[in-house]
């Protein structure tokens, strides 16, 4: 990790695209993780590499999604956890893709890390307006939320919860009583 290799580097020798998934397993170090690498190293940087992989055909889009959340679950520090939001934010998952993983976002939102939680409550909204959300998950979810101590996810979880009540009337009495 300590430059990022282009596409085609990384093609030249496939056994290497086989160790990818266990790249995003791995915290790193302040030297050497993807973030770091991403900030501090010249050349492509990884996401671009990741992207161009992807495009490409070379790695599947779902498995990177899928290791990007896996990521994200560990609750890694801050600078180091911004790199896999900023990747799933330039990977830009669609409707369906969020849906497949609306219980990766739900459990987001328990996360320490801030930003890891402010990406999963824009994914939340996403899947609101797709109406792709049950009321019970997203009171369990934005419990924790609501007693946080960031405003703009507090805000942010109360309007999901209103808009909720709106599609479910009936998820008012399990409100009052969380």
């Amino acid at each position: 990790l300590a430059s990022s290799p282009t596409a085609a580097q990384l093609c030249e020798s496939p056994s290497t695209l086989t160790l990818l998934p266990r790249l995003f397993q791995l915290e790193g170090t302040q030297d050497i993780s993807f973030s770091s690498c991403d900030k501090y190293c010249k050349g492509t940087p990884w996401v671009t590499t990741l992207l161009q992989l992807v495009e490409e055909g070379l790695i599947a889009r779902d498995d990177l999604l899928d290791w990007t959340l896996e990521s994200l679950a560990n609750d890694w520090i801050q600078f180091r956890s911004g790199w896999f939001s900023r990747l799933h934010d330039a990977l830009q998952p669609m409707l369906d893709e969020l849906n497949t993983r609306s219980d990766s976002y739900l459990a987001l939102c328990h996360s320490r890390i801030g930003p890891t939680v402010s990406m999963a409550l824009t994914a939340l909204k996403i899947l609101q307006k797709g109406n792709a959300l049950t009321g019970d998950a997203l009171l369990v979810a934005l419990g924790v939320v609501l007693t946080g101590s960031h405003k703009g996810q507090i805000n942010s979880a109360a309007k999901l919860l209103d808009q909720q009540l709106k599609y479910e009337p009936e998820l008012k009495t399990d409100c009052v009583q969380a």
